[in-house]
């Protein structure tokens, strides 16, 4: 090869090495210009953890509060609060169309489609039960004890293990609404005779309806269990997780998390 030609190669050679590099630079710029990362989370009105207002963005609620403590974290990304009906928001995730959801349980069908961070905080679910149905007291022991009673339902709901298994197989008798507000209403009328619900949200509905002396919550929860953020699959946000995970296991050793909702500490 002459000397003329191979000094024309190396000069090409070096016109796309530089061509590269000059690319691979204007990538890195855009995407430094581009900012942090939006992640959709979806959710529904669950007071006193999520406040939904017609017409207004999510900013109130305890959950809200700690999902953004977590975020003011990471400063790659930052969280938009999408609101659905909770079967629509798990469809959702499901599907990709948004990033993730929060405050649930770990459950094997969810694990299908969800990765989950490390749990956020345990938190008790209660028999509620109707005052006027039984003015002087109610309690159980066993699961099966709950088989001589009404329950009220939402639809799409779950519960644990064995609360599911006697509701589908029917040896719980139940009625099925679409919002919490509705059972507690039949609660209160004595329609119904219990119905399951977290400790805080009862509270927060029944002072909500102004209907306080009307349902109470039995002494001995129904379950005590783990709540998480979780995250479509179709999205991979495995290095987004293991930050979340960071900063959970932060405020949980400061005992934040319990604190900003409203339980108390361990």
């Amino acid at each position: 090869m002459s000397v003329v030609r191979r000094e024309s190669l190396n000069i090409i050679c070096c016109k796309w090495f530089y061509l590269f590099v000059g690319v691979l630079g204007l990538t890195t710029t855009l995407t430094t210009w581009a900012g942090p990362q939006k992640i959709s989370m979806c959710t529904e009105h669950w007071p006193p953890f999520v406040i939904v207002e017609k017409g207004k963005d999510v900013t109130q609620g305890s959950w809200v509060t700690v999902l953004h403590k977590i975020f003011d974290g990471l400063t790659d990304y930052w969280l938009d609060i999408e609101v659905s009906p909770w079967k629509r928001c798990l469809i959702q995730v499901r599907e990709g169309q948004v990033d993730g959801t929060f405050g649930h349980f770990e459950k094997d069908d969810r694990k299908v489609y969800m990765d989950f961070t490390t749990f956020v905080v345990s938190d008790r679910s209660m028999v509620w039960y109707s005052t006027k149905n039984f003015p002087k007291s109610f309690s159980w022991d066993k699961f099966n004890d709950l088989t001589q009673y009404k329950f009220g339902l939402i639809l799409g709901e779950k519960f644990n293990k064995e609360i599911d298994q006697l509701i589908s197989s029917q040896q719980i008798k139940s009625e099925t609404v679409t919002e919490d507000a509705q059972n507690f209403k039949k609660l209160a009328l004595g329609r119904i005779d219990a119905l399951v619900k977290n400790e805080k949200v009862g509270w927060a509905i029944a002072h909500e309806l102004k209907i306080s002396s009307l349902v109470k919550p039995a002494t001995k929860p129904a379950y005590e269990n783990k709540r998480y953020l979780s995250f479509s699959k179709k999205k991979n946000h495995h290095r987004l997780i293991k930050l979340i995970n960071k900063q959970i296991e932060l405020m949980r050793s400061k005992g934040e998390i319990r604190k900003i909702l409203g339980y108390t500490p361990l």
